[in-house]
């Protein structure tokens, strides 16, 4: 049973990283100004997160992680240190943007 429990946490954290590295990749491109995000995709994201984050924060607090696991916390951490990143970029491209 706690394979089984420990198999769907590995699991829901590669697909949070992975869901975070593609909007890192759109971000990037709305950024650079060759893309584009609707605001369903900001929604998707938000809950994503939101769903995702106290699990993480859960799980690198517990005391029994495997290297995959404490591999894959790494990665969510870096991957939303880089997210803040680039919403704080986005929000410069658009403030300046908007005031030429």
């Amino acid at each position: 049973m706690e394979s089984l429990m420990e198999n769907q946490t590995h699991a829901r954290f590669r697909w949070a990283n992975q869901e975070l590295r593609e909007f890192l990749r759109r971000i990037a491109s709305l950024a650079n100004g060759t893309g584009t995000l609707s605001g369903g995709d900001l929604q998707r994201v938000a809950q994503r997160l939101m769903n995702t984050t106290p699990e993480i924060g859960d799980a690198s607090r517990g005391g029994k992680l495997n290297a995959d696991l404490q591999d894959q916390i790494a990665e969510y951490v870096r991957n939303f240190r880089a997210l803040q990143g680039a919403m704080a970029k986005i929000c410069c491209v658009t403030f300046a943007r908007h005031s030429h």
